[in-house]
């Protein structure tokens, strides 16, 4: 074990490098940004509800999704909430991945929903019975285009 995140009081579900120095941490109670060298908690973000489970992070931006259902899209530095989705995924977001512009999220009930990163404008939504209802276990923007599993 390299290092240990000790600001965290339940299992980090995941952790996304920003850049070489910054790591973004997410687990039960806070999403955690890091000064990785040092292993110093430089902000502990809070506003979702339930457990933080997915996290993607880009040059000047990252996004989580959790179990409350919603979609949170984080500016850095300033680590504020730039927009938050409605609580529209069921049973709570079980991927996402964006690119570009273009945000995709997926459910554990089948849902996905493609958002411009940008203003949080719901560009289009997927009937759940494509997947049967079936958890979105893997989502994936490419050039305009999603892919799922």
């Amino acid at each position: 074990c390299e290092a240990e995140l000790i600001a965290h009081s339940s299992a980090v579900y995941r952790v996304a490098m920003m850049t070489s120095e910054i790591l973004i941490s997410c687990c039960r109670d806070f999403i955690g940004v890091w000064h990785w060298p040092s292993k110093t908690l430089l902000h502990r973000l809070t506003g979702h509800t339930h457990d933080v489970h997915r996290i993607q992070a880009g040059e000047d931006t990252f996004v989580t999704g959790s179990y409350d259902a919603t979609v949170r899209v984080w500016g850095y530095p300033s680590c504020e909430a730039l927009w938050v989705s409605p609580p529209c995924h069921k049973l709570g977001v079980s991927c996402l991945h964006f690119e570009g512009s273009i945000l995709a999220s997926g459910s554990a009930k089948g849902e996905i929903f493609i958002w411009d990163l940008v203003t949080g404008a719901r560009r289009h939504s997927f009937d759940p019975n494509y997947h049967n209802e079936s958890t979105i276990s893997c989502i994936l923007v490419i050039k305009n285009r999603v892919f799922s599993t």
